[in-house]
């Protein structure tokens, strides 16, 4: 059954679709692109985008922190702190591909308790808080316990990018058969390891932004989030796997 929204997901879930709606109007349409660096591009729209939710937030949370993917970090005296990523899959979203997504947490002393991953052109929002379960369009999720399917594994694109990852992630598997996808989004990954659609993530050189919410909802469908030190991982980690029962973490790190 799905429990009684807390005023903390409410907030969350109504600053998404308001960031929807600016997204899907823009969605496959001409952007104004720039570079953060040699990899990371933003459009017009993550930033807009970030401007309505923190907006939202701030109306119904002033006192509290803000960590935006396109903005500086707020230093208050909360130990409350939400973590915005507008635009999560920016690639995928400038090129016209579904799999983008807007993705708003909200922690308490670096731990998520409250989460939202709304993947609007594929009309899929994905939503926990903490001890409540994790949802997706109001049915309660769960990872995967079939241990009799060959494990999809969906690794970052960073890989690409850094041949000693590549051999590390290579180097895990090479006793098993898996089979290997990458969606360009991570908190996509993440919400389906939750849904047990997917059976590990791995992500590599993260922010908050990317994994804050992905962490949660994982964690309330049942399975487990590391670190590459195999310790139980938060936001604040750069690399992080999280997977289903099927999985054990000595096949993993």
């Amino acid at each position: 059954m799905n429990k009684k929204k807390s005023d903390f997901l409410k907030t969350a879930i109504k600053a998404a679709k308001a960031a929807a709606k600016i997204s899907s109007k823009a969605f496959n349409k001409d952007l104004k692109i720039s570079y953060k660096d040699q990899y990371e591009i933003v459009t017009n729209i993550d930033k807009e985008c970030e401007e309505r939710i923190v907006k939202i937030i701030l109306s119904k949370f002033p006192e509290h922190n803000i960590w935006g993917e396109e903005r500086d970090e707020t230093h208050k005296t909360s130990l409350y702190r939400w973590v915005i990523d507008p635009i999560d899959g920016t690639v995928m979203f400038s090129r016209g591909i579904e799999t983008y997504g807007i993705s708003i947490s909200l922690e308490y002393k670096k731990e998520t308790i409250v989460c939202v991953n709304y993947f609007p052109e594929l009309k899929k929002m994905y939503y926990a808080e903490k001890n409540k379960g994790s949802y997706v369009n109001g049915k309660q999720i769960f990872v995967s316990n079939k241990k009799n399917k060959v494990p999809l594994i969906l690794p970052s694109s960073s890989i690409v990018r850094k041949p000693n990852l590549a051999k590390k992630f290579t180097s895990n598997f090479k006793k098993h058969l898996i089979t290997t996808r990458d969606f360009g989004s991570t908190e996509f990954h993440l919400s389906l390891v939750a849904e047990g659609k997917a059976d590990c993530c791995y992500a590599y050189g993260l922010k908050p932004g990317d994994v804050s919410a992905g962490i949660l909802l994982i964690r309330e469908a049942g399975g487990k989030v590391i670190n590459d030190k195999g310790k139980r991982a938060n936001s604040q980690d750069k690399h992080i796997i999280g997977f289903s029962k099927i999985l054990k973490t000595e096949d993993l790190i």
